[in-house]
């Protein structure tokens, strides 16, 4: 197998996962070959989902077998379905895969490695994307399954993907080789198997033989187009997005809608799957458009509510989209007298609001108060002074830290990031007070590098009715360095 010899070396151990079906027996065979030519070690895994009693421990038996006859080791996962689709609440498929996939995950742990082989097909991967099409889907969506994937630390491989079941029948009658049949597989209530002895031998006689062969094709194109596109959208995710914990994500929405509508979608794809990544089917058109349509909202203050509980609420310049409870009234009491302390364990001083925080055994001090006026809305230019638009913190904590390796933020004004470390070597900043150098921040956000340059993020605006006034008051260490 091309495939085999293109992945694994010698010293390599690859879980392969055998139900006793016969594309598993297929791929366990031709496994133990390419392991006889290149000397890998070999794992057979069966995963017992025990729903169909003594069917279910006759496959383990056969699979034991099967290991024993290749001088392979085999491990048995015995994992409760019903129990697991009851507590999360989700379907019987979702709750096999899941915990098929833990399984797996356990046993590569076990034995070191992070290879897991599955059996998947040609004729598979044609009847997933025609499920997806007949749903709705995306085009991120519409490129399924992958010769290689990712979840967690295990990297899922199928090495028959570009094989077509007639093939995997053909190998398997040369070779006469024994394996199992899962009565459930010729079950016309699942919308697979209506796929698998229906429609797909309909297209395939009646419109064009190569159908398979073509939806394997078209799959390998939006896969490479989804790569670039989702490289392109990590990118201005990380310029737009601050991430609050894995509670929320805050959105500067003018940063999106200046991107091309690509990119616009996949961004708010990302955001709703680092939110919510559990649900059987992918976020759907609707609930993208929503969450756009709430960035382009001409109102300054608007909200929704999307699937899975996750809301959506816009502040004038910034979107908060959030997984249920809001994040409210953390950052401003009600009273509007104070901001939330930082937790100690973070690293962070908390930032005394109203009064005086002072830092490095007060050789720096700031002052700050609340007030709704803002003498100097260019503060972005000011060295010793700067506004902050409270509603736009959305509970985000103010604190002061030291810097931090790899730390980057937009400076007033500009469209692009810069670094800390390149902020210090501009303003000749000497190495020797640098680490002691206040940077305010808003989480893990930086507003200002203090005395230095203010963030572009959280700007009063002519909406802005809340503010948070901090006055650089003085600095033993600075010196006469400028800001410029």
């Amino acid at each position: 197998m091309r495939e085999v010899r293109r992945q694994l070396r010698q010293e390599d151990t690859v879980v392969v996962a055998v139900s006793g079906g016969i594309d598993s027996v297929a791929l366990a065979h031709l496994m133990k070959d390419a392991a006889n030519e290149i000397g890998f070690q070999m794992v057979v895994c069966h995963v017992d989902h025990q729903l169909r009693g003594e069917e279910s421990i006759q496959d383990a038996e056969f699979v034991q077998q099967l290991a024993a006859a290749l001088s392979v080791t085999c491990q048995v996962e015995r994992v409760d379905v019903s129990v697991f689709r009851k507590e999360h609440r989700v379907t019987l498929q979702v709750a096999a895969r899941e915990l098929r996939y833990f399984a797996l995950q356990k046993v590569a742990d076990a034995n070191g490695t992070k290879w897991v082989a599955l059996a998947h097909n040609a004729d598979d991967q044609a009847e997933t994307m025609m499920l997806k099409l007949l749903r709705g889907t995306s085009p991120h969506g519409l490129a399924s399954m992958r010769r290689v994937s990712y979840r967690d630390n295990v990297r899922l491989w199928r090495p028959l993907l570009n094989e077509t079941r007639d093939a995997i029948e053909r190998y398997i009658q040369e070779h006469q080789l024994p394996f199992r049949e899962d009565a459930s597989n010729l079950s016309m209530k699942y919308k697979r198997n209506q796929l698998r002895h229906h429609l797909l031998p309909i297209l395939r006689e009646e419109y064009n033989p190569n159908i398979v062969r073509n939806f394997g094709q078209l799959a390998d194109l939006l896969q490479a187009e989804d790569d670039f596109i989702d490289g392109e959208a990590k990118k201005l995710f990380q310029a737009a997005c601050t991430i609050l914990g894995e509670q929320a994500v805050l959105v500067r929405q003018s940063s999106v809608l200046n991107a091309p509508i690509a990119l616009q979608r996949r961004v708010v794809t990302l955001i709703l799957y680092y939110l919510y990544s559990n649900s059987d089917s992918a976020w759907d058109f609707t609930a993208i458009e929503t969450v756009l349509r709430m960035f382009r909202h001409a109102s300054p203050s608007a909200t929704a509510k999307l699937v899975h509980d996750v809301h959506v609420e816009r502040r004038y310049d910034v979107t908060l989209i959030s997984r249920a409870p809001l994040i409210r009234g953390c950052a401003i009491a009600e009273d509007g007298s104070f901001v939330q302390p930082v937790p100690k364990s973070s690293g962070v001083q908390s930032l005394v609001v109203p009064g005086v925080t002072e830092w490095g055994a007060g050789a720096w001090r700031l002052k700050s108060d609340l007030t709704d006026k803002a003498q100097d809305l260019q503060n972005g230019l000011n060295r010793t002074l700067i506004y902050i638009d409270l509603d736009a913190l959305f509970g985000l904590p103010l604190g002061i830290r030291r810097r931090a390796v790899g730390d980057r933020f937009r400076p007033f004004g500009a469209n692009h990031h810069k670094r800390l470390k390149d902020l210090f070597i501009d303003r000749k900043v000497p190495r020797a007070i640098r680490d002691e150098w206040p940077v305010l921040v808003a989480g893990d956000h930086i507003v200002w590098v203090v005395g230095l340059q203010r963030s572009a993020d959280y700007p009063v605006t002519e909406h802005s009715t809340r503010l948070l006034r901090i006055e650089w008051l003085s600095s033993v260490a600075a010196g006469g360095i400028t800001g410029g």
